[in-house]
């Protein structure tokens, strides 16, 4: 991931500073490689973001992972959606997302996890569904 969260976290900082943020309801996501990036900085800065979604992720990048102190001094992780084409032949699905959300829901993480019949791509009906995800998240008020 190079130095690409250090840009991030700059551009957060500054949007912080400049606009009228709930910071319950931050959530970052992507496709594919950006996917990869999703999960691997969402959950290295569970204290930042209260969402993940990743689109046929490939990779996860081994981090210290933190979440924050919620209303009730509890810590909170990042709650993680993942879906995946069965027909992936760019990043196949029984070794990528079939194994992050078994290891991440044994490390204690809320995962959705939904296999779609497809291969390398992101469907509008996909993309609603993880947004109606979200959106139900982002009225529960976590």
């Amino acid at each position: 991931m190079g130095y690409d969260y250090l840009a991030i976290n700059r551009a957060l900082d500054e949007a912080f500073a400049r606009c009228a943020i709930d910071r319950n309801r931050l959530a970052i996501g992507g496709f594919s490689d950006g996917a990869s990036y999703a999960l691997s900085l969402g959950l290295a800065n569970g204290d930042v973001f209260s969402y993940v979604i990743a689109f046929s992720p490939g990779f996860i990048v081994r981090a210290q992972a933190r979440g924050r102190i919620g209303n009730n001094n509890e810590v909170r992780i990042p709650l993680v959606y993942i879906a995946h084409g069965t027909a992936d032949n760019v990043l196949p699905i029984s070794s990528t997302s079939r194994i992050f959300a078994s290891s991440l829901r044994k490390n204690g993480y809320n995962v959705e996890f939904r296999e779609f019949s497809g291969g390398h791509h992101v469907s509008r009906q996909v993309v609603d569904q993880a947004m109606s995800w979200l959106t139900a998240g982002f009225h529960q008020r976590r």
